[in-house]
């Protein structure tokens, strides 16, 4: 599979009709299968085609997003099989699609259910332990993003005043670069107060 370019020789109809473009939209490129795949799930899957290649597997199994006609995403599990030619190459893939959208649906509700569930039992153990209130702030916010899988979580109090202004107390966060968590506490975070703040002053909380 040359990366960008999956030739599509033969679709069934049962794929047009999920999708909404015709097989001849397929065959004839004016719609293209990485073109209509989500894009983040593309890299994954150049990669896991070269590798199975290259270990000679008979057959393999992935899942990905794909968009149909309507805009719509939908998840597919695409069966492969290399088929070769008499002198044991490779000349193409024969896929088997079938729509898991219900399945993979009902695994992603389950699973942001069960991650919100280890963030409140986090939470609770970090509010049964802390000894000072800073203490206790810190700690959520790292278990909001170690466990939660945020990228920053932050915590800040309002202040009873004309502003509604916000005072940072406590942030936790994961570098764009990957590295380490880190926490950081004061008035000098920067953590999206002012989004908050009218946030609080449309909401009447202050």
């Amino acid at each position: 599979v040359v990366p960008g370019e999956w030739p599509v020789e033969m679709v069934s109809d049962n794929v047009a009709k999920v999708l909404g473009y015709t097989a001849q939209e397929f065959i004839g490129g004016r719609v293209s299968w990485p073109g209509i795949t989500f894009a983040d799930d593309v890299p994954r899957l150049e990669a896991e085609v070269a590798r199975f290649l290259k270990e000679g597997a008979s057959q393999w199994s992935q899942e990905y997003r794909v968009r149909n006609r309507s805009g719509e995403w939908r998840w597919f599990q695409d069966w492969n099989r290399p088929i070769k030619d008499t002198n044991g190459a490779v000349t193409h893939i024969q896929a088997l699609l079938v729509d898991v959208t219900a399945r993979k649906e009902t695994e992603l509700a389950l699973e942001r259910t069960h991650r919100a569930l280890r963030v409140l039992t986090g939470c609770n153990r970090a509010l049964i332990r802390a000894t000072r209130e800073q203490e206790l702030l810190n700690a959520m916010c790292r278990t909001i993003v170690e466990v939660g899988g945020y990228r920053m979580a932050w915590v800040g109090y309002v202040r009873h005043d004309a502003q509604s202004s916000i005072q940072p107390k406590a942030l936790f966060e994961i570098p764009k670069t990957g590295r380490e968590g880190s926490s950081r506490t004061g008035a000098n975070m920067k953590c999206g107060r002012s989004f908050a703040e009218a946030a609080v002053r449309i909401g009447g909380l202050a």
